[in-house]
């Protein structure tokens, strides 16, 4: 960010010693000045002065000369007084020296010579002539007329002081304070400034006020001595003096704040012209301080100080224009008076003139590198938001080469001054370690502690990233916290998006709270951040924090996504996919998740995928789902990796590729992912795609198996039952089918119920395994159905059991079991319930899995008993014998001629139709 710097009247300092005098005392009279009783005389004096002056006497020819240079009883001449000085000088006359002197060294009456009036102005002081001794100390001091020689300046200008010559005594002082050709020496400076001040010296009494007012070396700061002496020169008329009786007023140094005082102060200085106290009361009507306020009043004083050159003036000018106070905004004109202000080294113009130069605006052309010639001026000066700002422009390459190093340069100045940004900036760098700075999270560290310590809110929220993630110091949730609270408190939205997330989640000693989560989330929010606004769509969608409300969650993804949020695109996207919270749209799931994909949202970039393969929302176009599987799957996504391995597998979308298809199962299998390595498993077991290998498949089977995957489960039941890549373990075979007969995986359930019936793995007890089987029997399971059947045939504990065996047989034939369908045809035709050895009937549960149990009922017992409402039915026994018949049972076709030989044709013909008719129950 760039910064603009505005003045304002603390940071002027308004008291400033006067420069030291560089004129000489003026030209001395030779007679009283004029009154009314001298005027008869004139006459008669110029008659008797003149005899007497060409006679050669040396005080009559000063006299003469002075009544020609001031015009008294004779018409003012000056080359008639310069003659006569000039005799009288001749003879000696030291006040003719001096004044002859002061005529060469201002070109009156004579050409301007300033040799000649060093020539007289020396004979003059040699003679001790005080005027001329602090005159002739000019001329040294200036070099005019003579080469520069300080030394001797202050030779002269102690001869005139020890006179008395309060003008002398003035510079003396000056010399001393500075250390101009002589040792510097403040209580000297304060000394001869003091004698200069008794007599009423102007400079001198404004100059102690200087002194005094902020101290100097052996001088103890006196803020009341400084308005004493500020006073006596501001009586006299002096505006440097009142500008600064007006700061003393402003400010309350040295007297009670007073701003109507103040304001009276600057007034009188204004009045006489004061560029300074002029921009002094400006200031005042702008901010209503002392006067009332008044834009208009303001821009007037400004502009008056402005036109005079006064460079703050012109600063503020600018500012005006800039920001529209008090007249119409206008880039041009602030780009004008800032240049003005600039020109004369203001270091705040130069800075805001760069300012503009960068943004360009309103009618001014951009130019970088006017920018960072103004920001460079500004910060060599120490303007410490320059020295920001050009470190900025490195930093971002913006007008300057890109250049870490010296943009941590440029914020190093800055940040030593105390600016807390480029303090923050100078922490990033080292932080980040950027080509040309070492990183180094101690000084990031340590720059991010100054700039928060001055409640900095980024610098806060820095400090709390860095706790939170333990970058060059221990992680330390609970400093996290503190420092986001702090940040989060001056509403900087990451922090109190950050803390949010620590609650959302808990973190090293902190609890998870939702209802925290939520309440910081939403603060981020409503300020706009987008992270926050997804995250509160996640809360409302999972009911975290806040009652679940997928409406709330559509309203709050969408605010972030109109600003782009990928995850709450591909969110969103999702919601309308599902129809969650909004209309089920898959148009609108498209879009969505197209905006989030073409941000590199992997996400979205697998969901956009499943829709072109399925061609909701939009055409079905394979190819485009594998390119967009193949984005998100080069960016890791599991499911992406998953559906690409299977498109290959298949060539749908992509040619048929064998490599390809294994290497992307292993990638998401390698994630974790547990139908990858289901799949992976299963080809190992099979030998498909990959050499068959028994031990890989239980490795992957068992990975997926350990996630709960049922059907993994089952599967390495079988591998244990069988002893097919692992030693044959009938616990372990029943440990995994019993993992997954837990999920309600029916073929485990049924496994697991033939178990308990043969006892085989586990005890035998045909009780669990009725209960095990009838589990998946009411998944229409039809296997577990006919078994069951068979159980309830062998128990004959119940009335009711000859009717369950019926119920189950009957299940299982709709569904398709052929051997169900055979037994039930057999009932139908003897119209008995048949019996057998349960144990006979399970005798091959034990056998592999990959074998099929196609023989459990292949020998029936001999049928035993009636039972009740199961009637003798030709046309039923050969309608489900035949049937069985067309599903491959070729048992049943032995069953079929007794049922032929007593079934009429006409019965016959339409049970054969009722069979090609026939489908099974789904």
């Amino acid at each position: 960010m760039i910064y603009l710097s505005k003045t304002t009247l603390s940071t002027i300092t308004c008291a400033a010693l006067m420069a030291l005098s560089l004129w000489p005392a003026s030209y001395v009279s030779a007679s009283e000045p004029d009154h009314p009783s001298n005027q008869q005389n004139y006459s008669a004096d110029l008659i008797e002065t003149t005899r007497l002056a060409e006679e050669g006497n040396a005080a009559a020819q000063f006299k003469l000369a002075g009544m020609y240079f001031e015009g008294r009883g004779v018409v003012k001449d000056l080359q008639q007084a310069a003659l006569w000085f000039r005799k009288a000088a001749d003879q000696g006359n030291v006040t003719a020296q001096h004044n002859l002197g002061w005529m060469y060294e201002n070109g009156i009456g004579f050409s301007k010579d300033l040799q000649q009036a060093f020539n007289w102005y020396l004979k003059a002081a040699q003679q001790g002539n005080a005027s001329a001794q602090n005159n002739l100390a000019v001329l040294y001091r200036t070099g005019r007329g003579v080469g520069k020689d300080e030394q001797q300046a202050a030779q002269w200008y102690r001869k005139a002081a020890d006179q008395g010559n309060a003008k002398a005594q003035y510079s003396l002082a000056w010399l001393y304070q500075t250390g101009s050709g002589l040792p510097k020496d403040v209580q000297q400076a304060v000394h001869w400034y003091l004698k200069a001040a008794q007599q009423g010296d102007v400079d001198a009494q404004n100059n102690l006020g200087v002194i005094y007012q902020d101290g100097l070396e052996e001088v103890t700061k006196d803020e009341q001595q400084a308005v004493n002496w500020y006073r006596k020169a501001a009586d006299q008329g002096l505006s440097s003096a009142q500008t600064s009786m007006g700061l003393m007023y402003f400010e309350g140094r040295g007297v009670s704040k007073d701003y109507q005082q103040a304001a009276l102060w600057y007034r009188k200085a204004a009045d006489q012209g004061n560029a300074r106290a002029m921009f002094s009361l400006g200031w005042m009507h702008l901010e209503g301080q002392g006067v009332p306020k008044d834009e208009q009043k303001a821009l007037s004083f400004y502009r008056h100080a402005a036109d005079q050159g006064y460079d703050r003036a012109q600063h503020s000018m600018g500012w005006m224009y800039q920001t529209g106070s008090g007249l119409s905004k206008d880039m041009q004109q602030a780009a004008y008076w800032y240049l003005k202000a600039a020109q004369q080294g203001n270091k705040e113009a130069q800075n805001n003139l760069a300012v503009l130069y960068l943004n360009g605006q309103d009618g001014l052309k951009k130019d970088e590198r006017q920018a960072a010639l103004w920001f460079r001026k500004a910060a060599d000066q120490g303007n410490i938001t320059a020295q920001y700002n050009l470190g900025w422009m490195y930093e971002n390459g913006n007008g300057l080469p890109k250049d870490a190093k010296q943009a941590a340069d440029w914020y190093l100045k800055a940040a030593q001054q105390g600016n807390a940004n480029a303090q923050i900036n100078l922490g990033v760098i080292y932080q980040r370690g950027d080509a040309g700075v070492k990183k180094d999270e101690q000084q990031a560290l340590n720059w991010y502690r100054k700039a928060a310590d001055q409640g900095n809110a980024s610098a806060q929220y820095n400090l709390g990233l860095m706790y939170q993630n333990g970058n060059g110091l221990s992680k330390d949730a609970q400093q996290a916290i503190q420092w986001y609270l702090r940040a989060a408190q001056q509403d900087h939205m990451d922090a109190q998006n950050n803390l949010g997330y620590i609650y959302q989640y808990g973190q090293d000693g902190v609890k998870k709270d939702d209802k925290q989560a939520v309440s910081w989330y939403r603060k981020a929010a409503d300020q706009g951040h987008s992270a926050a606004q997804t995250s509160m769509g996640l809360m409302y969608f999972e009911g975290r924090g806040v009652a679940k409300d997928h409406q709330q969650a559509a309203s709050w993804y969408r605010k972030a996504a109109d600003q782009g949020n990928a995850r709450a695109q591909s969110s969103l996207g999702w919601l309308y996919e599902s129809g969650n919270g909004v209309p089920k749209d898959a148009q609108q799931a498209a879009y969505w998740y197209l905006k989030a994909a073409q941000q590199g949202n992997a996400g979205a970039q697998n969901n956009l995928g499943g829709l072109y393969q399925s061609g909701s929302g939009v055409s079905k176009d394979e190819q485009e789902a594998a390119v967009w599987y193949r984005m998100a799957a080069d960016q890791g996504n599991v499911s992406a990796q998953l559906s690409l391995g299977e498109m290959y597998a298949n060539g749908r979308g992509v040619p048929k590729d064998e490599q390809q298809a294994v290497s992307w199962y292993r990638k998401a299998a390698d994630q974790g992912n547990a139908k990858a390595q289901f799949s992976l498993g299963s080809m190992y077991h099979t030998g498909f795609f990959v050499t068959k290998d028994a031990q890989q498949a239980v490795h992957w089977y068992r990975l997926a198996a350990l996630q709960e995957m049922s059907i993994a489960q089952t599967m390495l039941g079988g591998m244990y039952l069988a002893g097919v890549g692992v030693p044959e373990n009938l616990s372990q075979a029943a440990f995994w089918f019993r993992q997954a007969a837990n999920q309600g995986a029916a073929d485990a359930e049924y496994i697991l119920g033939m178990a308990y019936v043969t006892g085989k793995g586990v005890p035998e007890d045909w009780r669990q395994g009725a209960i095990w089987l009838r589990r998946a029997a009411e998944q229409n399971y039809s296997n577990a159905q006919h078994l069951l059947a068979v159980l309830y045939l062998s128990r004959k504990e119940s009335p009711d059991d000859g009717k369950q065996a019926l119920y189950w047989l009957r299940k299982a034939a709709e569904r398709g079991d052929a051997n169900a369908q055979l037994d039930l045809g057999r009932i139908y035709a003897s119209g008995k319930i048949l019996n057998i050895d349960r144990r006979a009937a399970a005798s091959t549960v034990a056998s592999p899995l990959d074998q099929a149990w196609d023989k459990a009922q292949k020998d029936l017992a001999a049928t035993i008993g009636e039972v009740a409402g199961v009637a003798r039915d030709e046309e039923a026994a050969y309608f489900w014998t035949m049937l069985s018949l067309a599903n491959g049972n070729q048992v049943a076709r032995d069953y079929l001629p007794p049922l032929v030989a007593v079934l009429p044709a006409e019965s016959k013909s339409k049970v054969d139709a009722e069979v090609k008719a026939w489908k099974p129950v789904k």
